[in-house]
């Protein structure tokens, strides 16, 4: 059976694509088999791997075959060079009048072709930031179905260590309830049909 794959990718770097791949496998892995490949020259999702403690295999590159799971969730490096594979793209940017305006063109591109089903979620978001809160309240009013990661220390504190806020270790770490609502909430999206 060929799996669903879904691509985490955005035309800019520093969004958040390794955070929210990693933590969204691993939220899928409760119920599903999944594998994440690794396409960002850098390797972050790699390295986690690396730690031994995730519930999900990682490869770097992709596949040269169709793999045995249920779900493939790809970790795109920056760019348009590489385009997003598979039937979902989940787009990360930040809540900022610049990074909206660069991936505003990418996202209609992308919703445009009509072969994506496309969950745009804003990253790292701090409300108490004026112009956060004021794009995300803009952005918002104009899309119902946006999703947002809030931006907490629990992300990077548990890739630090080679875990996701699905490891049961950490489910009363803080923080790492409200992270996991928020990661399942763009699970949801992205297995719905």
């Amino acid at each position: 059976m060929k799996p669903r794959v879904v691509s985490v990718w955005s035309p800019k770097g520093g969004v958040g694509k390794t955070t929210i791949a990693l933590h969204l496998a691993a939220i899928l892995a409760i119920k599903n088999t999944v594998l994440l490949a690794d396409l960002d020259p850098q390797g972050g999702s790699a390295w986690c791997a690396r730690q031994g403690l995730l519930p999900f295999d990682v490869i770097q590159g992709y596949p040269a075959s169709q793999p045995d799971v249920k779900v493939m969730v790809v970790d795109h490096p920056p760019g348009w060079s590489d385009l997003p594979r598979g039937d979902v793209v989940v787009t990360p940017f930040r809540a900022s009048a610049l990074d909206y305006a660069a991936t505003r063109e990418s996202l209609e591109s992308l919703k445009s072709q009509g072969s994506y089903q496309v969950v745009s979620v804003l990253s790292a978001v701090d409300l108490r930031r004026r112009e956060e809160a004021e794009v995300a309240n803009q952005l918002f009013s104009q899309d119902p179905a946006l999703l947002m990661i809030r931006d907490r220390a629990i992300y990077p504190r548990v890739i630090g260590e080679g875990r996701t806020v699905a490891d049961p270790v950490v489910v009363n770490w803080y923080g790492a309830r409200e992270a996991r609502l928020e990661i399942l909430a763009i699970a949801k999206a992205a297995i719905a049909r």
